[in-house]
């Protein structure tokens, strides 16, 4: 038996590089997906983190809201005990009588301070927060009792000279509130107290006779403000109605405080420097006295970075696990592409026996499957045609060879093997699906199609004849109606003048060439016109056997039908098939 030898390049040639393949898929990947996985990331966790922040934005406020109320429920308290005096008919009576202590007898002056002492000492000593209570006339105290040892007010102590005292009297009766101080009438070891004092005035005149001060501790603000929480770390300030300090639990008293009291109203964040806080405020109503609370930003944002590492580190298994599953593939496919060429290196060399054994049932697999029908069935027909009478048997192999040329696949799959060792997964992709369906055409079409499957067999080829060319030529593919489409024809009828078009066309051009395909209704006929612009040759020359058989396949099956061939040297080809519609 004869065998047709054809000259194919190293079809081995760089396929050994498995890893720069997979590679290249894996950076594909990466690249694909973690800019848009770390965007949806960033936005998720800005999204919770804003929720987060208002959701402890509304707690920090309703917790503002409910101590507010206990600091105002307990500066009521606070200011009943400032009007005890008014709650003994004897008690008042004694006290307004002091002003007239030099005509009171000792054992009148004992028995005033002896009803002042049951009264004032049950209240300090049922309260553990009051320091202090006096009560003062003038320069004269007339009663005290405190909690410091051994502490007694200062002889001769002009008490009408502070403030408070001259700012209790204009105050007609009404309640004050004193800032933080060290009472100075108790000398240096006195403690921090803020104070509360109210004159006390006769009801029906309205005249003072005392001032009444009781000085009270910070420490109960310590503890119902000291261990709220926040859920995140934040820092408490207590101002009074004249934005004077009187509580924080931050370590440094002075510890931005003075921006909390120049903060704006229904300002919620403030700025530190280079720190943002959180500011929410309530005022403790109707004391006037103001809660706030500041909270570093940044701890609410500590919370996203457990976040990002989370995501960042199950995105790390991703790539891992795509990486392993990438080198695995990728050495399937360079192998299934490597046993493929070496199938259409034995077909080069007469060997049709030759067969591809899958891998993996994939693509590449179907694509082996139509080389293996290809050589079985190019096998067969070597054999009949042996059979049959030479002449035919060399009009069939003709025929054979212009339906598809084995140089033409052997092209095909080293530009294959290039767009591989050129990491083009697309470019390879579709060159591989332009392949499959050409070669699903060529084997199992039947032997009459439409005009419409010519013309998709027509793209695969030209497809496949760019990887070879590139951007040497481009081609044009149109037609005027879908019934048209429908037309009836042999197969691969087409098929020679387009090749004839890229071999003698374009294929020696040295410019860039267009292959247009036109199809058209006119009058009685329908109109196939393919033309190039390449070289063109001497239609007096006479045309190929493809050209010709394919007309005479033409007018077996329409007998009327004619083709008509006009090209000149430098002016490219121009050919032309009727079909009149009486042969429909």
């Amino acid at each position: 038996m004869r065998r047709f030898m054809f000259k194919l390049p190293s079809l081995r040639r760089g396929i050994n590089h498995p890893v720069s393949f997979s590679l290249h898929l894996t950076v594909k990947y990466i690249l694909s997906t973690f800019l848009p996985f770390m965007l949806i990331t960033y936005f998720l966790v800005r999204l919770i983190i804003f929720h987060q922040t208002q959701d402890i934005l509304r707690t920090t406020q309703s917790h503002l809201a409910s101590l507010a109320r206990n600091v105002s429920i307990y500066l009521t308290e606070l200011q009943q005990v400032t009007l005890m005096p008014y709650y003994d008919e004897n008690f008042s009576y004694y006290l307004s009588q002091s002003n007239e202590s030099q005509t009171l007898s000792f054992l009148e002056k004992q028995k005033i301070r002896q009803s002042l002492r049951n009264t004032i000492d049950f209240i300090r000593f049922t309260r553990s927060d009051i320091q202090n209570v006096v009560i003062v006339n003038n320069q004269n105290c007339l009663f005290y009792s405190t909690e410091l040892l051994n502490a007694i007010p200062q002889d001769g102590y002009d008490y009408e000279k502070e403030d408070w005292y001259q700012q209790a009297i204009a105050a007609d009766g009404k309640v004050l509130m004193v800032p933080v101080h060290r009472p100075a009438y108790f000398g240096e070891d006195s403690l921090p107290v803020f104070s509360l004092v109210r004159s006390l005035v006769n009801l029906q005149t309205r005249v003072p006779y005392a001032v009444i001060k009781v000085d009270a501790t910070t420490a109960v603000f310590e503890q119902f403000l000291h261990e709220v929480d926040f859920y995140v770390a934040g820092n408490l300030y207590l101002f009074d109605s004249n934005q004077h300090l009187i509580y924080t639990n931050a370590a440094d008293e002075e510890d931005r405080a003075w921006l909390v009291s120049n903060a704006a109203e229904g300002e919620d964040q403030i700025r530190d420097g280079g720190v943002t806080l959180l500011h929410q405020s309530v005022e403790a109503e109707p004391f006037g006295w103001q809660l706030h609370v500041l909270i570093d930003q940044s701890a609410v944002f500590d919370k996203q970075q457990i976040v990002y590492g989370a995501a960042f580190s199950l995105y790390l298994v991703g790539v891992a696990l795509a990486l392993v599953s990438y080198l695995g593939l990728s050495r399937k496919m360079v192998r299934s592409i490597a046993s493929i060429s070496e199938c259409m290196e034995s077909l080069t060399k007469g060997n049709f026996q030759k067969r591809y054994v899958p891998i993996k049932h994939d693509e590449l697999a179907f694509l082996g499957d139509k080389v293996n029908d290809m050589a079985r069935q190019l096998d067969e027909l070597i054999q009949r045609e042996y059979v049959s009478t030479m002449r035919r048997q060399e009009a069939e192999m003709r025929a054979l060879q212009a339906q598809i040329r084995p140089h033409f696949l052997f092209n095909t799959i080293s530009g294959l093997i290039a767009l591989n060792q050129l990491h083009k997964t697309d470019e390879l992709e579709n060159a591989l699906f332009s392949l499959s369906s050409l070669l699903r055409y060529v084997v199992h079409s039947e032997t009459m199609v439409t005009l419409n499957d010519e013309l998709k067999f027509a793209r695969h080829y030209f497809e496949l004849q760019k990887l070879r060319f590139g951007n040497k030529f481009d081609y044009v593919i149109r037609c005027d109606g879908e019934k048209t489409l429908q037309l009836r024809l042999p197969r691969l009828l087409l098929q020679p003048y387009w090749e004839n078009a890229i071999i003698h066309g374009v294929e020696p051009c040295q410019h860039h060439c267009v292959i247009a395909t036109e199809v058209s209704h006119t009058g009685q006929n329908i109109t196939i016109v393919i033309e190039d612009d390449g070289v063109g040759f001497d239609a007096d020359s006479g045309r190929g056997v493809g050209m010709l058989n394919s007309e005479k396949r033409l007018q077996a099956i329409y007998p009327t039908g004619r083709v008509v061939v006009y090209s000149m040297r430098g002016q490219g080809c121009r050919i032309t098939l009727q079909i009149p519609e009486a042969d429909l």
